[in-house]
This record gives structure tokens, C-alpha cells and sequence, in this order.
């Protein structure tokens, strides 16, 4: 069963792209991680391959990719994950349209005086698992046959 964080209205900041990325999802499907686009097509926009040991370890960026998401103008993206994993109910890191967000993301959600406290960098995301997604198992099987490419 694959395992799902989804971004909601309220979990991403920054500049005015951020809305493209609401509803959009990070899928766990037989050890891959998947960004995958928002309802109603639910596409697999990137993915990152489990390693010989299990899903890949945070941080990670997924491949660049260019999409429209959410919005109506197609963008390229970089997401990089700074906390996820099977058992984290939260995941969160940092996005941006042109780059790597590197370093600086990690310092970021390390740096906060208290958790969901300010960010250091504006373009963050945040993540519940379990949120409904509508994701059927026709999805979940697209997730899964993407992410052994």
C-alpha cells in the first residue's frame, strides 16, 4: 500500500508559484518516493529510486522537472526533501523554479526556534501523511510502475 503526504493551501509559502504545488502529493510506492501532480490525474512528475537498502535517505532533491501542476503556466521545478520517511507522519523541504534550493533548504527546517515556527527561506513546503488523496489503485499503480524506471 503505498504511503502518501499531500501539500495542502496552508502548507506552502514563498513566492507566487507556491500555489501550483498545493494538492500536489509525495508518493512512497515500493520503495520509490514520486512527486506527483494534483487531482484529478494524479501524474507522476519525478521520481527518486529506492536505493539497494530501502526508499532513498532525506535529504534528497527529486529530478528537475517542467510542469504546470497546479496552474496554468508550465514551470520547471526543483523539490528537495529535508524530512520523510515510512513512519514520519510530516515531510517538508523546499522548492524553487530556478534551482537546486541546496544548503540553504536543510538550514532552514534546522533552524527554527520552534517547529512550524518562520523559515529562513521563503519557498518551503510542508506535508501530512495519511490526508486523503484520492489516489485509486489504478494510480497507485502508475506510481509504482513510473518509479521502476
Amino acid at each position: 500500500m503505498p504511503r502518501t503526504w499531500k501539500i495542502g493551501a496552508m502548507d506552502v509559502h514563498g513566492h507566487s508559484p507556491k500555489t501550483q504545488l498545493v494538492g500536489c502529493s509525495i508518493v512512497l510506492n515500493k520503495g520509490a518516493y514520486s512527486f506527483v501532480g494534483p487531482e484529478p490525474n494524479f501524474k507522476v512528475e519525478s521520481t527518486v529510486p529506492r536505493t539497494a537498502t530501502g526508499p532513498a535517505d532525506p535529504p534528497f532533491l527529486f529530478p528537475m522537472f517542467t510542469s504546470k501542476l497546479n496552474g496554468i503556466v508550465s514551470r520547471k521545478w526543483y523539490i528537495r526533501v529535508v524530512d520523510i520517511g515510512p513512519l514520519i507522519e510530516k515531510a517538508d523541504g523546499c522548492w524553487s523554479n530556478t534551482g537546486d534550493p541546496g544548503e540553504g533548504c536543510e538550514k532552514a527546517f534546522r533552524s527554527r526556534p520552534t517547529p512550524g515556527g518562520p523559515f529562513g527561506d521563503p519557498d518551503v513546503w510542508t506535508t501530512q501523511a495519511g490526508v486523503g488523496t484520492g489516489v485509486q489503485p489504478e494510480e497507485d499503480e502508475a506510481v509504482a510502475a513510473s518509479a521502476k524506471m
